[in-house]
């Protein structure tokens, strides 16, 4: 694990620590219940057409929901003031549009191959947070995050394995430890208690991949900065020692001149 990994991995955390609790109450009447409801409908009702039916509804319902909590959480990361709640509801509709077509394009590239699409799906990783942080467009948010991640492709795709790797091993920690209660309880017990402690740690999971991905995206531009200023810094000592050639080359001329007369 780099240095640089571990740095965002920790800020990721202090974030996470330090928003817990505005997150967590938020996401249990945005994202909890709304999951709670088509996973449990779906135990219940998914042999009937009005029961598919209400679970595609619900479905619908939860992708909605899923992105007014992730756009909240990420205006609430950038330092944004005011009402969020009433701004993220105005912003809704810009970002479902956004994820529509981002979708679509992602579509369009896997039907050209999987290495298209899995090459711009890196590259793009960042265009749904720059859409909710900047006034830029679709296209400019997607064209920001292609030169965001450019230099960084193999990293940025190296640090999102690593996340997933984290995430995952914290899901199977959790499953495992609640199969072995579960084992005291019976079938049906293990049955519940997966779709509800799953959707618990689906939150958790929410919570903190906005996070880490938010802070990995700040570091990425951090870093373009620094090289950006150190690259004007060395563009001007270089055209300062080129002005003093061409000083010392205009003097010598001028001294050879004087002497001939």
């Amino acid at each position: 694990m780099s240095g640089v990994f571990r740095n965002i991995l920790n800020k990721s955390i202090e974030d996470f620590k330090s928003n817990f609790s505005e997150f967590f109450k938020l996401g249990l009447w945005v994202y909890l219940i709304p999951l709670l409801a088509v996973n449990l409908f779906t135990l219940f009702a998914k042999d009937s057409l009005s029961g598919q039916v209400g679970i595609l509804l619900l479905d619908v319902l939860v992708i909605f929901t899923s992105l007014f909590y992730s756009l909240f959480m990420i205006k609430r990361l950038n330092g944004e003031k005011g009402n969020l709640m009433i701004k993220s509801w105005k912003k809704l509709p810009s970002v479902i549009l956004f994820n529509c077509v981002y979708a679509l394009f992602l579509m369009l590239l896997f039907l050209l191959g999987i290495i298209p699409g899995i090459i711009f799906g890196i590259f793009w990783v960042f265009g749904f947070l720059i859409f909710v942080i900047s006034d830029k467009s679709i296209f400019e948010s997607l064209k920001e995050s292609k030169l965001a991640v450019k230099g960084k492709w193999w990293r940025t795709l190296w640090y999102l394995f690593l996340l997933g790797l984290i995430v995952l091993l914290f899901y199977f920690a959790i499953i495992l430890v609640l199969y072995q209660i579960a084992i005291l309880f019976g079938a049906t017990f293990i049955k519940y208690s997966i779709v509800i402690i799953g959707c618990f740690i689906s939150l958790l999971i929410t919570m903190f991949s906005v996070n880490f991905t938010f802070r990995m995206y700040k570091d990425f531009i951090k870093n373009d900065k620094k090289k950006v200023v150190k690259e004007i810094v060395v563009k001007k000592v270089v055209a300062k020692k080129v002005l003093a050639k061409k000083s010392v080359a205009k003097k010598s001329v001028a001294k050879k001149s004087v002497a001939k007369k």
